[in-house]
């Protein structure tokens, strides 16, 4: 059934692509309901093996949101927006639908902003893994959308609009707060070259620390609530190492062609330092599986990045970069 999913969703993004500007918007729209509706309605296709690992756990939260502590400590925002719904509505199943509409928007609207392919960054969210991580971390996940579509406030140097979009961002899921380096890292006026050095240096701090769970216990100690939510999180990092391997790997390809990929131009620049954040993030995942949940906010760079290095390459080879791209992640969506 995913896979079907997957297949409508890109069918329809291919016709916006290829038909006039008065049915384009039209197709979007129907590719982006297909997404929803799958969202939406995964408690109940095929008995729920698409729900995700915590979606009862939110039921379960939803029934119970009138006795949860309303503080900054404890998503305040989320527990908020689950009890506004709940006294409005009283079905935990609207909650899903709304928060499936709100991912599904921040993705389509980030990919057509951001990316030189909003087709191959759409799919990239889905094969990648990024959209079926937000059918089970939803909390986290409207955090991340709401950073999607306030990375337009780096871009524009608006500042206080960022910071306000990720405080907000942090009221529905705290690790959120970690994406405030965000702006300050990407608008940096430091070649790019040094911002990686300078990131395997914070690594291999980052690395001493953790081996002696100082810096777990610095974040205990701020965020108590962490020693419990991810005590049985588990130690299998195969997915957090896949990662790592495939952002340094693009991250390789942007160096050694980098008079190719012209960092003078804006969203080239933005594109690479966001990368080079996400290489940071995904080796600090592979020492302890807690980070992957900072990790997931900067996993977009990937669909973001790749139409960019397929672009790069000339005419006649930039088919065969897609199909190999398509391939590839095609694999790793059916594994």
């Amino acid at each position: 059934m995913r896979y079907i999913i997957l297949l409508l969703a890109i069918f329809f993004l291919i016709l916006s692509k290829y038909s006039s500007n008065k049915y384009k918007k039209v197709f979007i729209f129907l590719s982006g309901i297909v997404l929803i509706i799958f969202a939406s309605l995964r408690g109940y296709i095929l008995n729920g093996i698409y729900a995700g690992n915590d979606y009862e756990s939110y039921r379960n939260w939803f029934n119970s949101v009138e006795n949860v502590k309303l503080s900054w400590n404890n998503d305040i925002s989320f527990n908020l927006l689950m009890l506004l719904v709940k006294r409005v509505t009283g079905s935990f199943e609207i909650f899903i639908i709304i928060t499936s509409i709100f991912f599904v928007y921040a993705i389509y609207s980030f990919s057509i902003k951001n990316s030189k392919s909003y087709i191959m960054t759409i799919f990239l969210f889905i094969a990648f893994g990024i959209y079926e991580l937000g059918l089970s971390a939803i909390r986290q996940w409207i955090a991340g959308s709401i950073f999607l579509l306030a990375f337009k406030y780096i871009k524009d140097k608006q500042l206080l609009k960022y910071v306000l979009s990720i405080i907000i961002a942090s009221s529905f899921h705290n690790s959120a707060i970690v994406l405030l380096i965000v702006y300050p890292f990407v608008n940096a006026k430091t070649k790019e070259k040094y911002k990686i050095i300078i990131s395997i240096m914070i690594g291999i701090i980052f690395m001493i620390i953790i081996k002696n769970n100082s810096i777990l216990e610095l974040i205990y100690t701020y965020l108590p609530s962490y020693r419990y939510k991810y005590l049985n999180i588990g130690e299998e990092l195969n997915s957090n190492y896949t990662v790592f391997i495939i952002s340094t790997f693009c991250l390789f390809i942007m160096m050694l062609y980098k008079k190719l990929f012209d960092t003078k131009e804006k969203e080239n620049r933005y594109q690479l330092n966001f990368l080079i954040l996400l290489c940071l993030f995904a080796f600090t995942a592979t020492l302890n599986p807690m980070f992957g949940r900072f990790l997931e906010y900067f996993m977009p760079a990937i669909p973001m990045i790749i139409p960019t290095i397929i672009d790069m390459f000339p005419e006649k080879q930039k088919l065969f970069a897609l199909g190999v791209s398509t391939i590839f992640f095609s694999m790793i969506y059916i594994l």
